[in-house]
């Protein structure tokens, strides 16, 4: 059986308490558990109840890592993108400098940026960075 990457982390007592189990290729698989053990083995029956409910429907499990695959990719476009953008932040930064003298103020080094990030990122690429930080966010937690 393929081996999927299981995250536990501990519950605030706002949450509850005890363990939150989660698995990253398993969408919608959550799992909990008083000590991280039970967490553990509550998650292993969630993940084995999941897979087999997905079969039912026919539906083929995800590949191992599939999750961090993706986000690994994601994670890279959006670099290139990001480069990108700061490459044309450092030309457009030069030419206003050259133009006005100087750039004297955070709001227009603000202003300049997002008038960038407009130009660069259609909604698609925007959605995708929000997306790939939320992500990056949770496999933090």
């Amino acid at each position: 059986m393929a081996s999927y990457s299981m995250i536990i982390r501990p519950l605030t007592s706002e949450e509850g308490g005890g363990y939150s189990v989660s698995f990253p290729d398993l969408p919608g698989c959550p799992s909990d558990g008083d000590t991280p053990a039970e967490a553990a083995a509550n998650g292993e029956d969630a993940m084995q109840a999941w897979l087999a409910s997905r079969a039912e429907d026919g539906l083929a499990a995800p590949m191992p890592g599939a999750a961090r695959t993706a986000f690994e990719g994601k994670m890279r476009r959006i670099g290139a993108a990001m480069t990108d953008l700061l490459d044309l932040t450092q030309a457009s930064s030069q030419l206003q400098a050259e133009r006005e003298g100087y750039v004297d103020t955070v709001e227009q080094m603000n202003k300049l940026l997002l008038m960038l990030l407009r130009q660069k990122l259609d909604g698609s690429q925007v959605r995708t960075l929000i997306d790939a930080l939320e992500q990056m966010e949770a496999l933090q937690d």
